[in-house]
């Protein structure tokens, strides 16, 4: 179980405008935004743009109807590792799908036709609308570390670089008396991710201590979690954060997740690499990484981050 003491910072991106990235309020929310990166490497965000009917869809008809839907045509979504189907994992009560570029209709249309072959416009709705307003909030959140590490010239060409899947995951099953770990801890291979939990608590989150926050669901917040690319993006500045999932009954979650587009390369900007700040990583790409993180020597790595693309930091000495 979680610490009942600590909680995660929670920052209010109420009245924020990606369009007018300034002001006081704004640099207040940065600030909160950059020192919960740097403890915890994630926060909950005040965030109230996603309508409470898109959220009552996603949880009370969309994500238990396609979780209901027969194995066999769950599978039918196949990608490369971690992009697409996830689930039949020994020893893991957890199964997932990702619909990648959500927040483009005609995308979640051709995703949602695999499954049901007539479409399913409701699906299609209000996964877009959802999408949609969480990359919003992303791209806040992004916004704020170009600023912060005075890199804001290279944001417009970032953010052009990204798309943004959204993942739709059951965790558990049948109600048990004591908590279980459905989800062993992890960190995320994107940039970042932003999480809806329904009302069912689950996901914890550890800290540099090593004990684990419980992140307690609210109608009005989301997680903001960073992510594997993102340490490499900073040059090692912000480290992804260390969650899992435990539960006793059944939970749902919805993530918005950001990656570069194929073919991007992931490295720290030149202004941010000096002698202070030697270069941590390698040129990123996360296709290959993911095909090597999930390999029999990924898996076995101690850090396999670090074993992809990490550099050998020189040291001056006299």
């Amino acid at each position: 179980m979680g610490s009942q003491q600590l909680q995660l910072p929670t920052v209010n991106f109420n009245g924020l405008d990606l369009n007018q990235p300034f002001g006081s309020k704004w640099d207040e929310a940065r600030s909160e935004v950059m020192a919960a990166l740097e403890t915890y490497g994630c926060f909950n965000a005040i965030y109230g743009l996603v309508r409470p009917e898109v959220n009552e869809a996603l949880f009370q008809s969309i994500v238990p109807e396609i979780f209901a839907l027969p194995l066999e045509t769950k599978q039918m979504h196949k990608s490369n590792v971690y992009l697409g189907y996830i689930g039949q994992i020994t020893d893991v009560e957890y199964e997932s799908l990702r619909i990648q570029d959500a927040p483009n209709l005609e995308s979640v249309d051709n995703f949602a036709r695999l499954l049901w072959p007539e479409g399913n416009q409701k699906f299609c709705n209000t996964i877009t609308t959802y999408a949609q307003h969480a990359r919003n909030l992303e791209q806040m959140v992004e916004t704020m570390i170009f600023q912060f590490l005075g890199i804001e010239k290279y944001l417009n060409s970032h953010l052009e670089s990204l798309t943004y899947g959204v993942r739709l995951a059951n965790y558990g099953g049948l109600p048990i008396e004591e908590t279980k770990v459905s989800l062993p801890r992890h960190v995320d291979p994107n940039l970042i991710t932003i999480i809806r939990q329904n009302r069912v608590e689950g996901l914890e989150v550890c800290t540099k201590d090593e004990e684990w926050i419980r992140v307690v669901p609210s109608p009005d917040t989301f997680t903001v979690m960073i992510g594997e690319t993102m340490t490499v993006l900073t040059n090692g500045r912000y480290n992804a954060s260390i969650h899992r999932v435990s539960v006793n009954q059944n939970r749902y979650s919805v993530m918005l997740g950001s990656f570069p587009k194929e073919g991007y390369l992931i490295q720290p900007p030149e202004d941010i690499v000096d002698e202070n700040h030697p270069l941590q990583f390698h040129p990123f790409d996360v296709n290959e990484y993911l095909k090597f993180r999930y390999s029999p020597e990924g898996l076995s790595a101690e850090n396999s981050l670090k074993a992809f693309c990490g550099a050998t930091v020189q040291t001056n000495k006299d």
